[in-house]
């Protein structure tokens, strides 16, 4: 566990200080609150307070959701990405023979993802701190707006099978995306295995957004079920009125499958980031996988 924790400590001090994650940390922010500074400028801003007033409980659940599918989204592509570019970084700069020579790559893969995942929770942190602050200055009254929304105990509810979904979709995508980082020399030539997983999630996003509409129809069904879209469209069912039964199932789907990717990326990880010089097939990877 202690080695682990170094590991942790590496990874995240390692990404929070490196210049692309202070821009954007500090980016991603500034647009938004420029983009609702012309909000009034843009329409009635009275409308749309009464919109937002007028809300049922139902319909600003539905709209929390969305925006939580999104962000689960956008959280588990954009740190998926940035394990396969650390994997690679190490394996490009043969850092690995040295960590490898200390740590088992099995504690190497698991303080990466675990690192990685700090280090995008931090930079949403700053994401929500930077936005609070610069909302009190603008024009438009958003902290107004959401108070006039409707809340009640449903959101705990949503929020809390959101962190479930979160924590396994990350786990699912983020040991896959190591696993083939670690095949490849080259982080654009990791593109060739991911990019089926990016179109699903992808595929995802838009079938979730669709089941808010139509959540009780068979392809939001199945789709919930299914462990590379259910943390997303699953997301959306829930605030519609998911039954219990079926969100047991989807969860549980969700996490076996992640445990058993995160026990075969383990073997391929700790095959593939010693092995370099040439480009592996789809079936030489998963021949890794049976490696003991």
């Amino acid at each position: 566990m202690r080695k682990i924790q170094l590991i942790v400590r590496r990874e995240y001090c390692g990404m929070v200080r490196r210049p692309s994650f202070i821009i954007s940390s500090l980016l991603f922010p500034a647009i938004m609150l420029v983009a609702f500074g012309f909000m009034p400028a843009m329409g009635d801003v009275a409308n749309l307070e009464q919109t937002f007033a007028g809300m049922t409980e139902a319909e600003s659940a539905m709209l929390f959701g969305s925006l939580l599918s999104t962000m689960t989204f956008l959280f588990v592509m954009s740190n998926s990405i940035q394990i396969i570019n650390s994997v690679v970084e190490e394996k490009a700069s043969r850092i690995v023979e040295v960590l490898v020579s200390a740590v088992s790559p099995v504690e190497l893969l698991a303080g990466k993802i675990i690192g990685v995942a700090l280090a995008g929770m931090t930079q949403i942190a700053i994401f929500a701190v930077l936005f609070a602050l610069g909302a009190m200055f603008l024009p438009i009254g958003i902290v107004e707006m959401l108070s006039a929304m409707p809340f009640s105990f449903r959101y705990a509810t949503i929020f809390a099978v959101f962190v479930l979904y979160f924590i396994g979709g990350y786990l699912l995508y983020a040991s896959i995306y190591a696993s083939f980082g670690s095949a490849v020399d080259q982080a654009s030539d990791a593109g060739q295995y991911v990019a089926p997983l990016n179109l699903l999630l992808i595929a995802s996003l838009w079938i979730g957004l669709f089941s808010l509409q139509a959540p009780d129809g068979n392809l939001a069904l199945w789709c919930s079920m299914i462990p590379f879209t259910s943390p997303v469209v699953a997301m959306a069912r829930v605030t519609a009125g998911m039954p219990l039964y079926q969100l047991i199932v989807s969860l549980l789907v969700l996490y076996a499958s992640a445990i058993a990717m995160l026990c075969l990326s383990a073997r391929i990880y700790r095959t593939g980031i010693l092995m370099y010089g040439r480009k592996f097939s789809l079936s030489e990877i998963l021949r890794w996988a049976r490696l003991r």
